[in-house]
């Protein structure tokens, strides 16, 4: 039933923790978005949601007292058994309601920490030195001691997430001293907890190095952000200094420009420390892509192109940040798809790695043509089966996949936008340098993305020029490494700044030749463009 409630006053929620005995009680603004509420309360574990767009699931909730209405999104994800016990999305509904509190009852909740690795060889009371990873989506970080061994690693999905996955929303959300406030302490509460966990092991940390793009910097700083906002972009900071904040020593990488930041920049050192080949591609693909190639001559050249949420995992239907069981690979045999990186009778979800495997075993086999429509022609025998499995949902193709998981055109227009965008910043950046495909020595590719895709993939989907796949190779999380080496040597800073001075950077959007190069990148061909 329509609720006529409390518009005016705080809210009490009174979260109900499945698995805690005590509640956890939360104060939000009457009106507030209730996942807003809850998860940038700093009082639970944060979980990587998708900002509102009612399309994860994961910020799911029981009303236990009364129930508001329940929106389409909620009727999506919850039968009407659920519905009728009060399950909602809490993205969906806000805080208000008859009275001044609200029972709220919350799944199981992750742990603080995730993949939190002590070394039990190097414990003991002594220095170490942490890097930290500030990302958009999640916060990694290792500890290394003296000698450059690992004492102790983990991430953590980025508490600021239930604003939204992409850079806009935290921007807009910072754009208030108490928006800005709100983020930046949700990020210093979780150092601060690493720091614990670290000095409980008995470490001592002599200096923290935090690499992150130049929103991510900014609003941790508590910098004004108002020139990430709208055109011509500008930064408030700059980076590359060291500061001193509560007795500690925090370093901070330079930041190129407004959409090249310090993790790039911590990125490229980490490349130039492990004496990778030159000239050499670094690129890290998430919500944005960051692109720089170093040339010979320690010449930078540098781009960066919005690509959306969607390699984080969220905007597909199916799409799901990788973790326990969501399915990061698919392969195929005469009975048709089978996936990898979940169970055998059940899958959360898909990640950015499964879809980009998915597309290129589709392409190859016939399924779908290059320019993204799904075909019934199949040439191979062996996709007879999965060609079988072609639907639709409404007026909307779609391809039924194993474990109850579906692929619509939707999906794959989204990802055909992301390698479009992609594949022309990595285009037009060659053609500055001079450096085309024959020339470079090395492509790196930054990032879980990186570690778990098939340089052949990208390749058969255009990412890159088929000529690069050979020379393509993942490099891990050079934002981390690159951090934990600053940590450690920060003088190697000055690498960085001379680089930066002399640094070509490429401003695509004010580009006039961008639009019509991403116009004819629209298809899995990287020749096409």
């Amino acid at each position: 039933m329509a609720i006529s409630g409390n518009k005016t006053r705080d809210i009490t929620i009174r979260l109900h923790i499945a698995g805690q005995s005590d509640p956890v009680d939360v104060l939000a603004k009457a009106g507030s978005k209730l996942s807003e509420a809850i998860w940038l309360s700093g009082k639970i574990p944060p979980i990587s949601l998708c900002g509102g767009l009612g399309r994860c699931g994961r910020c799911r909730m029981r009303f236990m007292n009364w129930a508001p209405a329940p929106t389409a999104a909620d009727r999506e994800f919850f039968s009407a058994a659920d519905l009728e016990e009060g399950w909602r999305l809490s993205c969906c509904h806000k805080a208000t309601g008859p009275d001044a509190s609200i029972n709220i009852e919350l799944p199981p909740q992750p742990e603080f920490f995730h993949n939190l690795h002590l070394d039990p060889a190097a414990t003991g009371s002594r220095s170490a030195f942490l890097g930290i990873d500030l990302g958009t989506t999640s916060i990694q970080w290792q500890a290394v001691t003296g000698s450059g061994a690992v004492a102790a690693c983990g991430s953590m999905p980025n508490p600021q997430g239930a604003v939204g996955a992409d850079l806009v929303a935290r921007i807009a959300h910072a754009l208030t001293q108490d928006g800005l406030a709100q983020l930046s302490s949700l990020v210093w509460d979780g150092i601060k907890a690493i720091l614990t966990t670290l000095a409980q092991a008995g470490f001592a940390v002599t200096s923290t190095c935090v690499a992150a793009n130049s929103a991510m910097t900014e609003i941790f700083l508590r910098k004004d952000v108002s020139g990430l906002a709208s055109s011509p972009w500008s930064l408030s900071y700059e980076g590359g200094e060291i500061i001193r904040r509560d007795a500690a020593r925090f370093v901070f990488p330079p930041l190129f420009s407004p959409f090249i930041g310090g993790d790039i920049s911590a990125g490229i050192l980490a490349l130039l420390h492990a004496r990778t080949p030159r000239p050499f591609l670094l690129a890290d693909l998430g919500t944005n892509a960051e692109l720089a190639i170093v040339d010979e001559n320690l010449r930078l050249f540098m781009a960066s192109v919005p690509l959306g949420p969607a390699l984080e995992g969220i905007g597909p239907l199916c799409g799901q940040p990788a973790s326990e069981n969501v399915i990061t690979a698919f392969t195929s045999d005469p009975k048709g798809l089978k996936t990898r990186g979940c169970g055998t009778d059940t899958a959360a979800g898909i990640s950015a790695t499964g879809y980009i495997s998915l597309l290129a075993l589709l392409l190859r086999m016939g399924i779908m043509d290059r320019h993204g429509h799904f075909c019934d022609n199949a040439r191979l025998p062996m996709a007879t089966a999965i060609a079988a499995n072609l639907g639709a949902m409404g007026d909307m193709p779609v391809l039924n996949l194993p474990l109850g998981m579906r692929l619509t055109a939707n999906d794959v227009e989204i990802l055909l936008k992301v390698k479009a965008a992609f594949a022309t910043a990595l285009r037009m950046l060659m053609q500055t340098s001079g450096l085309g495909p024959a020339r470079l020595a090395r492509v790196c590719i930054a990032g879980a993305l990186g570690e778990h895709t098939a340089s052949a993939d990208l390749a058969t989907l255009g990412f890159i020029p088929p000529v690069l796949a050979a020379r393509t190779r993942p490099c891990g999380n050079t934002s981390l490494a690159g951090a934990t080496l600053l940590a450690h040597l920060p003088q190697k800073m000055r690498i960085l700044l001379k680089m930066r001075a002399s640094a070509t950077i490429l401003q695509l959007a004010n580009d006039p030749q961008f639009l019509n190069t991403y116009l004819s990148a629209m298809t899995w061909d990287w020749n096409a463009s």
